[in-house]
């Protein structure tokens, strides 16, 4: 299952940059071939276990393929262009063409295998930044610890 990113927690006025905040984690690396290769399985991987599957060309990061659940729910945090449809047997057959579409150009795809849609395909840098947006949302939610122990106090 797919673990969240989270940034550490900070004494007040040590508050972590962007860039001092962790990469986000993958549940598995692919090759853009081997994802073409293994295209239900990958569907599946992302839409049905919620996997995020990190997608190369060239050992560089070009793509990653996410549940349409989790592209929806950062969608209402961090602004996304309108995602084109495409359907999954298409997908598939024009795959490096969709890759270059992601990752040279910033679109956002979501497949549908017949009548469902079950996964997106985003750039890298927005699906980074839809991660730490949802981190720090969720770090701002939590209960501070001293809250949560009262012997602490």
């Amino acid at each position: 299952m797919y673990a969240a990113v989270t940034c550490p927690r900070t004494m007040p006025g040590m508050e972590t940059t962007p860039s001092e905040r962790p990469l986000p984690r993958y549940d598995r690396t692919l090759t853009a071939a081997g994802v073409r290769k293994e295209w239900s399985e990958s569907l599946s991987d992302a839409g049905t276990h919620g996997q995020h599957l990190l997608i190369t060309r060239y050992r560089k990061p070009i793509a990653v393929l996410v549940p349409l659940s989790w592209y929806s729910q950062s969608k209402e945090a961090i602004t996304a262009p309108e995602p084109r449809l495409v359907a999954s047997e298409k997908a598939r057959d024009t795959a490096a063409e969709l890759f270059t579409d992601v990752g040279e150009h910033d679109a956002h795809i979501v497949i549908a295998v017949g009548a469902h849609q079950v996964a997106a395909l985003l750039p890298v840098g927005w699906h980074t930044e839809a991660q730490r947006t949802r981190a720090d949302a969720a770090a701002d939610h939590a209960p501070d610890a001293e809250q949560d122990n009262p012997a602490a106090n």
